[in-house]
């Protein structure tokens, strides 16, 4: 009885995680949308082709594997209660 709950309880978790990392999929690429309209392709500006570059699709969506591998190893680290790798993760994603 008492796996059977724990198994609804992983599962509900589980559904969670994925609920959340899909919002924050779609919030991710709504601010991406944005970046991207808000540059206007007049500009000859050598600081913005700087920023452009820095702002290609290639580059955000290697961002974005990046940061998906760091949430998927923490939410690893923290099912096995292991604190310090949570943490080292918590300070990567802020970078």
């Amino acid at each position: 009885m008492a796996e059977r709950v724990a198994s609804e309880q992983e599962k509900r978790a589980a559904g969670e995680r994925k609920e959340l990392l899909t919002k924050k999929k779609e919030i991710f690429r709504e601010r991406l949308r944005k970046r991207t309209d808000l540059g206007s392709p007049g500009d000859d500006d050598s600081e913005n082709d700087e920023f452009e570059e820095e702002e290609r699709p290639e580059t955000f969506a290697a961002l974005e594997s990046e940061m998906m591998a760091v949430l998927g190893r923490s939410t690893k680290a923290s099912q096995t209660e292991d604190w310090t790798d949570v943490v080292d993760c918590a300070t990567m994603m802020e970078k």
